[in-house]
């Protein structure tokens, strides 16, 4: 009804699909109230060219206002499963930042 969760396609959902790093960025991303944050500091991504063209924007976004972060070694992993621990921390990150 919001428009947060859009599915795969037109016509998939996605129900029992494990969900992309990105993909929680892109929904993430759709909340109204991020795009009144103000960014702090541009991350750049060891795997940034492996970032979807339809996500790009929002992980730099989300990078930005530092409600995402990377791997201690400078990766994102954008097409890697996101974890329980990981949506929760960039729930976490978020609110801290509202």
């Amino acid at each position: 009804t919001n428009g947060l969760v859009k599915g795969i396609n037109e016509t998939t959902f996605g129900v029992g699909v494990n969900i992309k790093r990105e993909d929680i960025a892109v929904i993430t991303a759709r909340l109204d109230k991020v795009n009144s944050l103000n960014n702090e500091n541009e991350k750049y991504f060891n795997d940034e060219n492996d970032i979807s063209d339809y996500a790009f924007s929002s992980v730099k976004k989300l990078s930005a206002l530092g409600v995402i972060n990377g791997t201690p070694d400078g990766y994102f992993n954008p097409h890697k499963t996101a974890t329980r621990a990981e949506v929760c921390q960039i729930i976490i990150n978020l609110l801290n930042k509202l």
